[in-house]
């Protein structure tokens, strides 16, 4: 039976796939077309070598009718009185003018088949009108014991019928977008026939006029001659290959090193944005996923918007994944946003069936079912701000229930729909984590995939992992080596990294906006504004009062005992303690306002752990209390902060790469352990209470100074110091460096200080203003602007605080009416956005109609430093600076889009003497931080944003610890976030290992975009002038004419030499390449120099180049030649063996079960049941069957798996069968292949094969001479 889709519009199925599919099978066929092109017949040429005896039939197998679909042009000339036939005639000589030597030989194959009376074309001319219809019939022929002939008039040979839009050309089966509808009902094929037999009658016959007009055509007898020539030659043209004119032969390579996107579109795109999007493009070719890391303000948005065009013109149906906030900005972006002419940027119609946007929390919370629909409704998939789903997830295989997944749910379902095309924008790379990125990368490829393409290991993440946890150990003093086994785990650390940075350059586009500033701005023809904005340094000082917090801060934050956080933590809890203290220290900073509120937040948790311990039995063991919290589900905020300053808590952790889940679980086994394992009841009630004497005997120093209004808290201090001093607490105590939680007041009795501290603590909390000369200078600042600003700062409760102060203060232009605050979790977020920045929103008409009046001021935390447009605001004043200077450039990235001319300025607010303060606390934390580098896995990056190259100086400088590393860089960073005067200084991928070289192809964008722009405008070529090269590449590599060219006339070319294309490719691959090739390679050998790979622009071929075929003694370009093919035969050699690297490492992660079955296979069932016939069609013996089912196990790492799970419990805990060989080997097979195709083969998480070693090929595809 003839098969075909019911509908073919070249989108998602091409008229010439479905004609490939069916004319080798037929033996008669009837085309009619409104016009006739010889491309048309060049797509089947080799397909029709099953046609029928045209004796047998009475008439040529396959006929072409065709009419002439004229312009207004040709009906005047026809109207003159030049007849169709002449027309025609005239078209034929030009089609053949136009065609390259390699066409020119496949033109005599149509004549060859016009002169054998296999093809027979005609023409219809009708007296009224045209000749327009387009549309076809076939014929199979019939089994071999069927009898030919017909059921009574009804013809029962298999058929097919097309009818539509589509002529009988390359563009009208290949690139156009058509209408055909397909039948394979002898009815409707017998009423096509007999109305084509109808005009056919009535045609005029052209086959001897194209005949004569091939024969009689310039460039068809100089083939012939040509074809002579070499007969002649002592060489043979096998040797050589078939002759293109160079030109031609360079638009091939050209075509080949694009990967077929030959034409320019007039984009939106800034020119390095171009290259942005030229490099993803040739990286979601190859992977089917990739991951644009630009900074911030480089345009990521504009890149995506690009890619989607592309994907949506193509047909392709797109679902975008955005945060909720801009859903509205990115459906404007794409639908409505226009350039200052008003042309849309992008134009695309987000309808939600072939374009949709959706948030990420629908997302994440849509079930199994839901995601899986997704599946088949979509095609791309876009998501931004994607480090979001960074930390993995994975649905059990055929899931139970909605909570049937391990991991976060939003990874998972995003893992759902591995297979899809996948586009990421994220502006964080820096602060992922090597775990990150691996999390990410595996959403769209695997190991098997990047082993075959780019022979890379995936497992080098791993390994990096497992041997950073090992050598972080030895640099914390947890674990000894000897310095041998310490220097071989330096150089595989360093082999990993290498290896893990290679294959981000294959996934990532990552450029910074200091490499856009260095690099790329040198362009000739780059014209944009990249003047930084302006930096105020902000310095301030504070009023004496404030001198004892600073000096006596490091060592109060270091005697805290804090036992409500150890207390729920007990595994992490000591460097949770570490964190929190370094927090308190940053809140100062920030504000005294947020520094109090901690102090109260702490107080209260430390007072409810005191009155949940109670009466309990003093002598008691700790872990008493445990039990009776086992199981409570009380969030980190119950024992750390209230509910809104946890999360202050969480965000300070979180800007250091901090998990707090990964804190508070059993991952800290391997450091000291439980600091309250072996304490009582009555001990953690001493520490509560020397927490509360400590902490009221600092805050009684200070406070009643920096209080605006002290009120009676100067009072309470008094009396409180004094209460201290009668009880041996009134000077601050000595601390024993060695011990753990060392008593502070030996001599004590503290009992009592809950009740005597009382009141002054509530008074102190009642307090909220402060002297600040912060939040008056800050106030000078805004009145000396009168354009918007927006003030960020890292605390909630500092937002709230500088919120009201300016509000309440008569200097400040803040009022109500045209200021706001925007924190975290804020449901007037989104309206903020767009009150305050309404043009960057879009939203300029609505605000007016809506009567709100415009934001000129904004307060926020970082919840406004990612995924925002704020390009409106022109000052940014950061009120408190964090530690991660990747925050400051997300905060400034917000107002300083790239491209922008607007003077933007920048206010960095810091008290003097506060690094010191900091880098202080930090020594005194220093074996703390080095448990933080432990406890949360290396990936996190707790105090660092480049822990990576933290790691590496370990590997380097063994004299110090990773917590000595750590100050020191964070000593660094502080230093140099307060000195720099351009904030793209501090956005500098180059320090971390891991990203070192990410994007680091972007000179092969960059010689891509040249060579597109010198195909488009120079030589003003369009995709139609490619479609020889575009039939060449869709042959199978192994089937494709091997090409050269002689160039012969060329003074700006290279120096003379050889050069070649190379092709590998893979034979059993079931995933399309681009161009039918997994790599490729452009190569150049000068004739007294050696090979080097080259891009193709080398060879500064343009038309007016002459060439003539190779005549004489080919020796010496042939040996050269063989010198690039053993270069090839040397690449290949190592992939191979690269491949069988791979299969070896795959084989270490069978499971034991797999491996069981495996042997099982081979030598149980293989030599007792392989002779036996199969009850299956595809195989004839057992043994074929149990084969194919043995390779497809062998295929999959089922290690520690879900997959494995399920394995074992098919095969172990059968009820009928104890051992494999008391299963029935038919029923064992059965059960075992259905295993396969339900948790594997439809599995997304094993999509792609490792190919074997003698799957992989390679070939020369095309070469050429320059001037020999």
């Amino acid at each position: 039976m003839l098969s075909l889709p019911p509908l073919v519009d070249n989108a998602n199925r091409t008229l010439e796939d479905a004609y490939k599919r069916i004319i080798p099978q037929i033996e008669e066929g009837r085309i009619a077309t409104g016009y006739f092109y010889l491309s048309g017949f060049d797509l089947y040429r080799e397909d029709l070598e099953n046609l029928a005896d045209p004796d047998e039939l009475g008439h040529a197998p396959l006929r072409i009718l065709m009419g002439r679909q004229t312009n207004r042009g040709t009906a005047d000339e026809i109207g003159e009185g030049q007849n169709l036939k002449e027309e025609l005639k005239r078209e034929v000589r030009e089609s053949i003018s136009e065609l390259n030597n390699a066409q020119i030989g496949r033109l005599d194959r149509l004549r060859d088949f016009i002169a054998e009376g296999e093809v027979s074309v005609r023409v219809r001319n009708p007296e009224n009108g045209y000749f327009h219809a387009k549309g076809a019939s076939f014929r199979a022929p019939l089994e071999d014991d069927e009898d030919w002939g017909h059921d009574g008039d009804e013809d029962t040979r298999p058929c097919a019928t097309v009818v539509g839009s589509s002529n009988f050309t390359k563009s009208g089966h290949q690139n156009n977008i058509e209408l055909n509808l397909t039948s394979q009902d002898r009815h409707k094929a017998e009423a096509f026939e007999e109305w084509y037999d109808n005009q056919w009658a009535n045609a005029e016959e052209f086959s001897e006029e194209i005949i004569r007009i091939i024969e009689n055509s310039e460039e068809y007898q100089d083939w012939k001659e040509q074809q002579e020539d070499e007969s002649d030659q002592e060489t043979s043209s096998e040797a050589l290959g078939t002759y293109l004119e160079p030109f031609e032969l360079y638009k091939l390579l050209a075509y080949d090193e694009l990967s077929g996107n030959v034409n320019i579109r007039d984009s939106p795109l800034y020119y390095f944005q171009k290259l942005g999007y030229e490099s993803a493009k040739e990286k979601l070719s190859q992977f089917n996923g990739c991951i644009v890391s630009d900074s911030v303000g480089l345009g990521k948005s504009f890149i995506g918007g690009e890619l989607l065009h592309d994907y949506r013109q193509r047909g392709d149906h797109c679902l975008l994944i955005v945060p909720a906030n801009l859903t509205d900005q990115w459906e404007d972006l794409l639908q409505n946003d226009t350039d200052e002419d008003g042309n849309p940027y992008f134009g695309l119609e987000v309808d939600g069936t072939h374009l949709d946007v959706m948030s990420i929390s629908k997302f994440q919370n849509l079930s199994y079912d839901e995601v899986q629909a997704l599946k088949d409704e979509f095609d791309v998939l876009l998501i931004d701000e994607a480090h979001r789903f960074r930390n993995y997830g994975k649905w059990r295989p055929n899931p139970d229930h909605d909570d049937d997944y391990k991991g976060t749910r939003r990874h998972a379902n995003l893992r759902q729909l591995r297979g899809k095309t996948m586009i990421m924008l994220t502006a964080t790379p820096i602060n992922n984590s090597a775990t990150d990125l691996k999390n990410l990368i595996s959403l769209f490829t695997s190991p098997e995939e990047l082993r075959n393409k780019a022979s890379l290991d995936f497992d080098a993440f791993d390994e990096y992992i497992e041997l950073s946890e090992t050598r972080k150990r030895i640099a914390s003093g947890k674990e000894e080596v000897s310095d041998d086994e310490q220097q071989e785990i330096t150089e595989q650390l360093q082999r990993h990294s290498s290896e893990i940075s290679n294959i981000l350059n294959e996934v990532m586009v990552l450029r910074t906006r200091k490499h856009v500033k260095d690099q790329i701005q040198d362009s000739e023809d780059f014209e944009m504004s990249f003047k930084p904005p302006k930096l105020n340094k902000q310095q301030y000082s504070l009023p004496a009062a404030y001198q004892p917090i600073y000096r006596m801060l490091p060592d109060v934050m270091d005697a805290l005992h804090l036992p409500h956080i150890t207390v729920k933590n007990p595994k992490a809890g000591s460097t949770l303690k570490a964190l929190y203290k370094l927090n308190l220290l940053k809140r100062l900073e920030s504000s005294t306002y947020a520094f109090v509120q901690s102090i109260e937040t702490l107080h209260q948790s430390e007072r409810q752990l005191l009155g949940l311990l109670g009466e309990l039995p003093e002598d008691e063991d700790i872990d008493m209390l445990r039990t009776v919290r086992e199981g409570d589900d009380s969030e980190l905020g119950d024992f750390v902060e209230g509910v809104d300053a946890a999360e202050d808590l969480e965000q300070t952790l979180e800007e250091f790469g901090f998990d707090t889940t990964a804190i508070q679980s059993e991952e800290g086994a391997d450091t000291e352990g439980d600091e309250l394992a072996d304490a009582t009841i009555g001990e953690v009630k001493t520490y509560i209470r020397e927490d509360l004497t400590l902490l009221s005997y600092f805050l009684s120093q200070f406070i009643g100074d920096v209080a605006r209004d002290a009120g009676d808290v100067s009072d309470y201090a008094v009396s409180t110091r004094q209460w201290l001093a009668d009880h041996d607490a009134g000077v601050l105590p000595d601390i024993p460096e060695e011990e753990m939680n060392p008593i502070l007041y030996p001599n004590s009795d503290l009992s009592e200080v809950d009740p005597a501290t009382r009141d002054f603590y509530e008074a102190v909390f009642s307090l909220r203003e402060f002297r600040d000369p912060k939040i008056d200078r800050l106030a000078e600042v805004l009145t000396n602007h009168d354009q918007k600003v927006l003030i960020f700062t890292q605390y909630r409760a500092t937002a709230d605080y500088v919120y009201r102060t300016l509000c309440d203060n008569e200097d400040s232009p803040l009022t109500e009416a045209n200021s706001a605050v925007v924190k975290g979790g804020d449901e007037n977020k989104q309206d903020i956005i767009q009150r305050f920045a309404p043009e960057a929103s879009g939203y300029q008409q609505t605000l007016a109609e809506s009567g709100d009046s415009e934001l000129q001021y904004v307060v926020a935390t970082d919840t406004l430093s990612e995924g925002v447009n704020l390009q409106d605001v022109h000052v940014v004043v950061n009120y408190d600076l964090p530690w991660n200077p990747m925050r400051i450039v997300q905060r400034v990235g917000r107002v300083d889009r790239i491209g922008s001319t607007a003077e933007k300025h920048i206010h960095n607010f810091y008290p003097d003497g506060d690094i010191e303060a900091a880098i202080k606390l930090l020594k005194r934390l220093q074996a703390k931080i080095n448990d933080i580098a432990l406890i949360v896995g290396k990936e996190n990056n707790i105090l660092d944003p480049n822990e990576d190259q933290i790691l590496e100086k370990t590997g380097v400088d063994t004299e110090k610890t990773i917590g000595e590393l750590q100050v020191d860089e964070i000593e660094d960073s502080l230093q140099k976030s307060r000195e720099i005067d351009d904030v793209n200084e501090l956005d500098d991928t180059s320090k971390n290992p891991l990203l070192r070289n990410a994007g680091s192809n972007e000179h092969a964008a960059f010689e891509r975009y040249l060579l597109k722009r010198e195909l488009n405008e120079d030589y003003d070529l369009t995709a139609e002038d490619f479609e020889y090269a575009e039939d060449f590449f869709d042959d199978p590599p192994e089937e494709r004419e091997f090409l050269y060219t002689n160039v012969t006339d060329h003074d700006a070319g290279p120096r003379p030499g050889v050069f070649a294309l190379a092709h590998l490719w893979f034979d059993d691959d079931d995933h399309e390449s681009p161009l039918g090739r997994v790599r490729r390679a452009f190569y150049y050998k000068p004739f007294a120099d050696e090979v080097k790979e080259r891009p193709v622009s080398t060879l500064n071929i343009d038309p007016s180049v002459d060439g003539e075929p190779i005549t004489g003694n080919p020796d010496t370009v042939l040996s050269n030649r063989g010198e690039i093919q053993a270069v090839l035969d040397e690449r290949l050699e190592v992939i191979r063996e690269g491949q069988v690297e791979g299969a070896f490492k795959q084989g270490e992660a069978f499971s034991k079960e797999q491996e069981t079955i495996l042997d099982f296979i081979s030598h149980y069932v293989q030599p007792n049941y392989g002779d036996e016939s199969a009850p299956v069609e595809e195989f004839e013996t057992i043994g074929e069957w149990a084969t194919d089912i043995e390779a497809r196990l062998q295929e999959v790492k089922l290690a520690n798996t879900d997959e494995d799970r399920i394995l074992r419990e098919i095969f172990r805990q059968n009820e009928q069968y104890d051992s494999f060989p008391e299963w029935p080997t038919v029923e064992f097979l059965s059960q075992l292949e259905e295993f396969l195709e339900e948790n594997v083969e439809a599995s997304t998480e094993y999509q792609t094969k490792l190919m074997g070693e003698s799957d992989v090929q390679a070939k020369l595809v095309c070469w050429g001479v320059v001037g020999q």
